[in-house]
């Protein structure tokens, strides 16, 4: 699960830093390319992250698999480009299921 954080975190990093650079400069690629390549490769990323959180799920309970399945349906839709509208609007469920399994780990940390 730290590995794909990692990917992800410094896929975007790049992608955003490219953005701002494109601001200022003139850009060698066109936006809609970097958008397009942007949802392909975080989407790979995701799933890995819902797998991983899936295959951490027996401790976790069942909040853990939806979770882990959430991530991955919203992957997957980001990762076909077409159905990157429904990715966004499952994006925000999909955020509130894994704050909730955060705060229910910090919960079994305590104990």
């Amino acid at each position: 699960m730290k590995i794909a954080s990692v990917l992800i975190i410094s896929v975007l990093f790049l992608f955003y830093t490219y953005d701002i650079v494109s601001l200022f400069y003139e850009v060698l690629f066109p936006m809609e390319g970097i958008v397009i390549a942007t949802y392909i490769i975080t989407g790979t990323l995701v799933i890995l992250f819902g797998i991983s959180i899936i295959t951490s799920a027996k401790r976790w309970g069942i909040l853990g698999y939806v979770a882990g399945g959430f991530e991955i349906f919203t992957a997957i839709c980001c990762l076909t480009v077409l159905f990157v509208l429904g990715g966004l609007f499952t994006q925000f469920p999909t955020i509130i299921l894994q704050v909730i399994l955060l705060v229910k780990i910090r919960q079994m940390k305590k104990e």
